[in-house]
């Protein structure tokens, strides 16, 4: 009798373990549900410490949507030359970069701003308007002293890195995908890439160990498959509003009708449907095409309360790193979001699309368009 009043014990706090243990579990989803329901993983970001350089650059340009509005001022051309000549002092890559651009005819406003982007970061290891002064001064003589250039090296320091070649190679096999998800979204494929460069790096310098094993030897991208999908980290709520707002009218991020049904789904499982399109490591188009279109909706928002943010890649990069509720059109937006450190140094999202940008890589396969969108 003893014993089975025992064993009725024993076998009652084991129950009860089972029960406070699937308690304990179910209030762990629970609570892992809400966080993610209330935006807690959200990463609100910061605003990058060059922000006001980055944003005087970035407006040079706006009001002028093509190059055939652009008086070719001599004077102007000739100091573009001088100073390319004088990047090339310290980095021939760049300099080669910006004077590719100019020859090939790219808009003037848009070879300044490339000098300007790449100033800031020689500035901060030489004197670059002190060279500027020696070169108007010595002319050729200067151009033939190269013994402190770096040959091969990127002014920008997060480009001198084999992970960045590997990227670069497994960006350049996306460009025909690329093009085509840039075309339906009425954007230019520049811009989508400046999302993708910041989303990729952001996913290897979070995990270096399980990424390197991507963008090393095998050269393709990384696919988020959490609370992210995707090459260019489209979170499934981000998703869903982007296709709401297409069709939309009343809606600030309203296109036009045009666009309504570029997002259209085949069957009549949406959430299926969308996290297949998304988390596809196959074909990255839809990717691309959420990420096109959603810059394209940022702009539509602006340009409705007054503000031309076309020209600007760090603060489209920025907005589609913060996402739509921080969206706030206003007079001085400024460049930033997520921080990422690669090698110890700090960069934002948005400032690593600012470099891409304007740094003139890639730009045989991603030229620079005069009109930005088209709708």
């Amino acid at each position: 009798m003893e014993q089975s009043d025992k064993k009725k014990k024993v076998l009652g706090i084991i129950g009860k373990i089972i029960v406070y243990g699937f308690a304990l579990a179910g209030f762990g989803i629970i609570a892992a549900w809400a966080i993610f329901q209330l935006g807690l993983t959200n990463n609100n970001g910061r605003i990058d410490k060059n922000n006001r350089y980055l944003m005087e650059i970035s407006e040079m340009n706006n009001g002028s949507q093509s190059n055939k509005e652009e008086t070719v001022d001599n004077s102007q051309l000739a100091l573009d030359y001088y100073k390319i000549m004088c990047i090339s002092r310290f980095y021939p890559r760049n300099a080669n970069l910006i004077l590719e651009a100019l020859n090939s005819g790219c808009n003037p406003k848009i070879i300044e701003q490339m000098i300007r982007a790449v100033e800031l970061h020689i500035a901060s290891k030489h004197d670059i308007d002190k060279e500027y002064k020696k070169l108007t001064q010595q002319g050729e003589e200067v151009l033939a002293h190269k013994s402190n250039a770096h040959q091969n090296d990127n002014a920008i320091a997060w480009m001198n890195s084999s992970q960045w070649e590997a990227l670069k190679d497994a960006i350049l096999m996306e460009k025909p995908t690329i093009d085509s998800a840039a075309a339906v979204a009425g954007i230019e494929p520049r811009l989508i890439v400046c999302t993708l460069i910041g989303e990729q790096i952001r996913l290897y310098n979070t995990n270096r160990e399980v990424f390197k094993s991507y963008l090393g030897p095998v050269k393709v991208l990384v696919t988020e498959t959490k609370f992210s999908m995707g090459v260019t980290g489209i979170k499934e709520p981000t998703a869903m509003r982007i296709e709401r707002y297409l069709r939309k009218p009343e809606s600030p991020f309203y296109i036009n009708e045009k666009f309504e049904d570029v997002l259209a789904f085949e069957t009549e499982n949406d959430s299926l449907e969308r996290i297949t399109r998304l988390t596809d490591n196959t074909n990255h188009y839809y990717s691309y095409l959420y990420a096109g279109i959603m810059l394209h909706q940022f702009k539509k928002q602006w340009e409705r309360a007054g503000f031309n943010i076309a020209n600007n890649a760090g603060i489209l990069a920025t907005l589609f790193n913060l996402g739509f509720d921080l969206s706030v059109p206003k007079a001085a937006p400024e460049i930033g979001g997520a921080q990422i450190t690669i090698h110890g140094t700090p960069y934002t999202f948005g400032g690593l699309a600012f470099d891409f940008y304007f740094s003139g890589e890639m730009m045989d396969a991603f030229p620079y368009y005069d009109v930005k969108f088209k709708e």
